[in-house]
């Protein structure tokens, strides 16, 4: 007998979430008194990839001049350095 109550008990447990998680997903959404706080989310979003995106550039413009700069500045470089 206990099993059935159980089952009963966690049935309608099920439906009333299925039913209270759709009213809750349908008012979502909806007003617009929080406009200026989406808007400050995006911008702080925006400034973070702005400001990683300008170490980023400076990183790959030196790794490249690395693989492609002139050999003689290596060179030289090396040189200057064994003889310390």
């Amino acid at each position: 007998m206990k099993s059935k109550e159980r089952l009963a008990v966690s049935c309608a447990s099920f439906a009333l979430m299925v039913v209270a998680s759709q009213a809750l997903a349908a008012s979502g959404g909806k007003g617009e008194e929080n406009g200026i706080l989406i808007i400050l989310f995006f911008a702080f979003g925006a400034l973070i990839i702005v400001f990683q995106f300008a170490p980023g550039v400076l990183l790959f413009v030196s790794m490249i001049k690395g693989l492609f700069g002139n050999e003689k500045e290596a060179v030289a470089a090396k040189e200057s350095g064994d003889n310390s």
